[in-house]
């Protein structure tokens, strides 16, 4: 279903029930399976949205609804920026974010306890 979408709306849960949370402090799964698989998201903004990915180049971020009618105007229009965008946050994932990454991680992590 994401690789058949030209843009994937990845919105995360928020308690707000006005909008989108901008503080909310997690990046959720599905940001790094989209980019997995190619696909171009759009992301409401998190904080670690930047630590993970380059806002300009790997990652489209919105921060309201009315940044949101407008980015998916945008990159509607766009096709080869989507695909381009879309292309460098796979490669991302795949050198930096993949589940042997993580367990790499949690390994060296334990080792040090």
């Amino acid at each position: 279903i994401f690789s058949g979408a030209d843009i994937n709306l990845n919105l995360h849960w928020s308690a707000f029930p006005a909008g989108t949370d901008p503080d909310g402090g997690y990046l959720n799964p599905r940001a790094f399976e989209i980019a997995a698989l190619g696909a171009f998201q759009l992301v409401d903004r998190r904080p670690l949205c930047g630590r993970y990915f380059d806002l300009e180049t790997e990652m489209a971020v919105f921060d309201d609804l009315a940044d949101l009618r407008e980015k998916i105007a945008y990159f509607r229009d766009h096709p080869d920026q989507r695909k381009n965008m879309a292309g460098r946050a796979r490669a991302r994932v795949l050198a930096e974010h993949t589940y042997r990454h993580r367990m790499k991680t949690l390994l060296d992590c334990a080792a040090l306890a």
